[in-house]
């Protein structure tokens, strides 16, 4: 009886340990509805502040919001 308990504890470990998200993983959420105007490396608020992207907002934002993006650098004298 013993080995039946020690063993569903073991197997309850490994799933657990299996269906955790990896260690240092986040959830990225965004809000880009303050976005004014996006660049290849950042964009500017609603309020004319400058922000550099996070890890995926970048991709997610070219994909989502192709009209309000620009793919050059916010300060590219070629683009002014």
């Amino acid at each position: 009886m013993k080995r039946i308990i020690l063993a569903a504890l073991v197997l309850s470990a490994v799933a657990a340990v299996a269906n955790a998200p990896a260690a240092g993983a986040a959830t990225l959420s965004f809000n880009f509805g303050n976005v004014a105007m996006g660049y290849s490396d950042g964009y500017y608020d609603n309020g004319h502040h400058w922000h550099a992207w996070r890890r995926g907002e970048l991709a997610r934002y070219r994909t989502e919001h192709r009209d309000n993006y620009h793919g050059w650098r916010h300060n590219d004298r070629r683009h002014h």
